[in-house]
């Protein structure tokens, strides 16, 4: 509920700041995205060391990302810019036999970026607070190779989003390359699964104390439309 506010709020700001005389600019970008999760907590370092001798390799994996977005120039080198980005976190561990699990969180993130930009617009530097309004959860456990799927609702949560791109004019818009890096850092509403707040609304994990803490980094390209008004 506290990120669906959140949302509604940002947009009703940025429709209030596009009806001032700055420069408005829209696109896509697409790209893939490398899950950087591990393990987090105070017995983060005991659970995976017992991962660890039951040889249990740990994988990550990779995402498809799309994202639509809208950036506000408010002033020269300053901007805002925010995003519905369609992306997956992923982690799971499996041994030799086949047995073992793996996460897909598929979720939509909405940054809120503070965006410096340099060199005519070629070049930004952005940084800012993401939220997830809303995810679906996909747990995958392996029996001597034989998958199950599980399907559980996933907490709406919070994160930071940091990056760069760098772009230049081609055509009537610009083509840019854009690389970030994404962390989450908590729920903001708990899910029925897990009461305890731990961050990105999985349920009780494994072993007291240990749970996954998500990050990604990310790689596109994408294309911006847009300008004076």
């Amino acid at each position: 509920m506290v990120a669906k506010r959140l949302l509604a709020a940002l947009i009703v700001l940025m429709l209030a700041v596009s009806s001032f005389a700055v420069d408005a600019y829209y696109g896509a970008r697409m790209g893939m995205g490398i899950n950087l999760s591990r393990y987090a907590g105070d017995k983060a370092s005991d659970y995976k060391k017992s991962m660890d001798d039951a040889d249990m390799k740990w994988s990550n994996g990779a995402s498809f990302d799309f994202a639509p977005f809208f950036l506000l120039q408010l002033a020269d080198p300053f901007a805002l810019q925010t995003e519905m980005f369609f992306t997956n976190f992923g982690a799971g561990q499996v041994d030799k036999d086949g047995n073992g699990w793996r996460y897909s969180y598929r979720t939509i993130i909405v940054p809120v970026l503070a965006k410096v930009t340099l060199l005519e617009r070629k070049l930004g530097i952005f940084a800012g607070p993401h939220f997830h309004p809303t995810a679906a959860r996909y747990v995958d456990y392996y029996d001597n190779g034989d998958k199950k799927d599980v399907w559980k609702s996933a907490g709406q949560s919070v994160g930071l989003t940091f990056g760069a791109d760098f772009g230049f004019n081609v055509g009537p818009g610009k083509l840019f390359f854009d690389a970030r890096y994404l962390t989450m850092l908590g729920d903001t509403k708990s899910t029925k699964e897990n009461d305890d707040g731990r961050p990105g609304g999985w349920e009780k994990d494994h072993k007291d104390g240990a749970y996954i803490r998500y990050a990604k980094l990310c790689f596109s390209v994408g294309y911006e439309f847009g300008g004076s008004k």
